[in-house]
C-alpha cells in the first residue's frame, strides 16, 4: 500500500517569468515523507529520539552532514522543533524541460526569528544557532526549511539541482517560511563546540521535575540572572547528576548555557524566560 499524502498548500506563482504550480505535501501517518533508513544502506544511518521533535525519531543518512545538523538542533536554545523529510514539494513549471520537479527537504525546524536574522546577515549556521541569547521578548515562531550537504557532494555545483533549490526557496518564501541550503565545511560545528554540543546531547534525556526547574531558576535569578555552569549544575546535584540535569534542562529550554566557545566549567547559564520550554 502507498502512502497516503495531506495536501498543505497548493498554489500558482511565477518564477523568471514561469508559471509555477507547486504542491506540497505531508504523510498521513505523521512522520517522515520518505522512508530513509530500509537496513540495506551500504553506510552509516541512524533515527536518535529527540525531545524537539516532540519524542519521535528523526532519521539521518549522512554522519557528515545530517547527523551534527541534528545535534545541533536538539542542542540549540533558538530551535523549537525538528523534523526530518518533513514534506514533498512537487514543482509543475509550465513550459518547463521537466514536467515535475520533486523535491523533498532534509529538514523542518521551528525557529526563533533573532537566529533568522544573524543567518541572513550572513554568520554560518553553527555560529548563529549558538550566538543567540534569551530576552524577555516571547519565542518568535518561523519555520524554516533546510537542504545540507558535504563539502564532496556533486549535486551542490550541478546546475540543475541548484536551479530546483532556488525554485524551491521561492515557493517556501511566497508562504512566509525561511529556506537555508548549508555546506558541512561553513555551516556545521567542529573541534571543541562540537564536543560541547555532544556533551549535552548524551545527557538531554535525563529525567528533570518541577522542582529542578524551581531550583535553577532560583539561584540564576537570585545571582543576577546568569550564573557559571558548574555552580548551576551543583544546584541540581553533585557530580555527574547536576550535570545531567543541567544539560536536559537547556534542551527542554528552561535554561540557556552558552556554547558559543565550547562548554567550560565558566560558561554561562541563564533562564529562558520566551515561553518556549518543553516540559
Amino acid at each position: 500500500m502507498g502512502k497516503i499524502w495531506n495536501t498543505i498548500l497548493q498554489r500558482e506563482f511565477e518564477f523568471r517569468q514561469a508559471r509555477t504550480l507547486a504542491t506540497i505535501r505531508e504523510s498521513e501517518a505523521g512522520g517522515a515523507a520518505r522512508r530513509l533508513i530500509t537496513g540495506r544502506e551500504p553506510h552509516p544511518t541512524g533515527s536518535p529520539t529527540c525531545i524537539k521533535s516532540g519524542f519521535r525519531a528523526v532519521t539521518w543518512e549522512s554522519m557528515q552532514s545530517e547527523w551534527p545538523l541534528i545535534r545541533l538542533a536538539e542542542v540549540a536554545s533558538p530551535f523549537r522543533y525538528i523534523k526530518s523529510q518533513p514534506h514533498r514539494l512537487d514543482m509543475n513549471v509550465v513550459g518547463g524541460r521537466d514536467r515535475v520537479l520533486t523535491f523533498y527537504p532534509d529538514f523542518q525546524f521551528a525557529v526563533d526569528a533573532r537566529f533568522l536574522d544573524d543567518l541572513t546577515g550572513g554568520k554560518p549556521f553553527w555560529a548563529a544557532a549558538l550566538d543567540w541569547k534569551p530576552t524577555s521578548e516571547s519565542f518568535d515562531w518561523r519555520t524554516l526549511i533546510v537542504e545540507t550537504k558535504t563539502d564532496g557532494d556533486r549535486r551542490a555545483v550541478d546546475p540543475a539541482y541548484l536551479h530546483k533549490l532556488d525554485l524551491a526557496r521561492e515557493i517556501y518564501r511566497s508562504i512566509g517560511w525561511s529556506f537555508a541550503h548549508l555546506l558541512q565545511s561553513k555551516d556545521l560545528q567542529s573541534g571543541r563546540i562540537a564536543l560541547g554540543i555532544d556533551k549535552i546531547w548524551s545527557r538531554a534525556l535525563t529525567r528533570v521535575t518541577m522542582v529542578d526547574v524551581g531550583r535553577v531558576s532560583h539561584a540564576i535569578e537570585r545571582a543576577g540572572g546568569r550564573l557559571p555552569y558548574e555552580e548551576t549544575a551543583w544546584v541540581l546535584g553533585s557530580g555527574p547528576i547536576g550535570k545531567a540535569k543541567l544539560s536536559a534542562l537547556h534542551v527542554r529550554r528552561v535554561v540557556s548555557i552558552d556554547l558559543s566557545k565550547g562548554l567550560t566549567p565558566e560558561s554561562i547559564v541563564m533562564l529562558i524566560k520566551d515561553r518556549g520550554a518543553i516540559l
